[in-house]
């Protein structure tokens, strides 16, 4: 089947790169190209896949899979436009962590789903996708070597549904149904374990800045115990593998720390001392 991308930032370039790296799928499936408002991607994207340029419109028509690979504020824009293409049989699929393939539905216009399909009687069967690999693509050149382990997780449409799974597993990748329903909660959890691990590693780089390290000392300072504790959760599992005061039953020492610290980091501390609570308690 042939796949064409909307958006070539840095989720569309890494699937494209990626897609074109793997012989079975290869087998089954062909990159044909890129559709960007900025020529200059498309025109890299296209060379990275040793595919090409198109049209919005050419693109659309060329492809059996068509994957919008925009920001999320402009998935819908998208989907605007090309609902006035011949889209029937075909497959849309957008790669948003945080929506669902519902933004697809014509019933989300301001016009009946009478009028629009006597707008476009072809378009009649259309079978609509959220594709989303649980990776940080945050590079063009080189987030394509590392996604072969990420999870990607799919809802939308009955109707191909196993379809665009066995696309994903001819890729070598694990695969996750979810229903559309559970988009919102899949992706905060995504957040918490990915952009506010980040958050907590401010916080407690804040603290040791508080405490006499440089900025750059209080980073590395921790970093055998950020690795440490990651490599343990999956060697052990989450129970086995915590440490300090909350699973040696130490409550005075963390009573100490929340009386040392205060505003916004003091509110962290006592919500994560909570959850390790419920933790060591299971």
């Amino acid at each position: 089947m042939n796949i064409g991308f909307i958006g070539a930032g840095r989720v569309g370039v890494t699937l494209g790169r990626y897609f074109t790296m793997q012989e079975t799928f290869n087998k089954q499936h062909k990159v044909i190209g890129y559709y960007d408002i900025d020529e200059t991607s498309s025109a890299e994207a296209a060379e990275y896949t040793d595919s090409r340029v198109y049209t919005l419109e050419d693109v659309v028509a060329n492809s059996d899979i068509i994957f919008i690979t925009v920001v999320d504020g402009a998935i819908k824009t998208v989907w605007d436009n090309i609902i006035k293409f011949n889209l029937e049989g075909k497959i849309v699929c957008h790669c948003s962590g945080a929506l669902s393939s519902e933004i697809f539905s014509i019933d989300k216009y301001n016009v009946s789903k009478e009028a629009q399909i006597s707008k476009n009687s072809k378009n009649r069967n259309i079978y609509t996708y959220s594709v989303h690999p649980l990776f940080a693509c945050s590079s063009k050149e080189s987030s394509y070597k590392d996604i072969s382990t990420a999870l990607f997780t799919i809802e939308g449409s009955k109707e191909k549904l196993d379809l665009i799974k066995e696309l994903v597993e001819a890729l070598g990748n694990p695969v996750e149904v979810i229903d559309a329903s559970a988009k919102v909660k899949y992706h905060a959890a995504a957040v918490m374990a990915s952009n506010q691990m980040i958050g907590l590693i401010k916080s407690a780089t804040d603290l040791l800045a508080e405490s006499g390290f440089s900025k750059e000392n209080a980073l590395m300072a921790i970093k055998p115990l950020i690795y440490g504790n990651i490599n343990n959760v999956y060697k052990q599992g989450l129970k086995d593998a915590l440490t300090g005061p909350v699973a040696r039953g130490d409550m005075g020492t963390v009573s100490k720390h929340i009386n040392a610290l205060d505003g916004s980091t003091k509110e962290v501390y006592q919500v994560l001392t909570g959850k390790l609570i419920e933790l060591v308690s299971e």
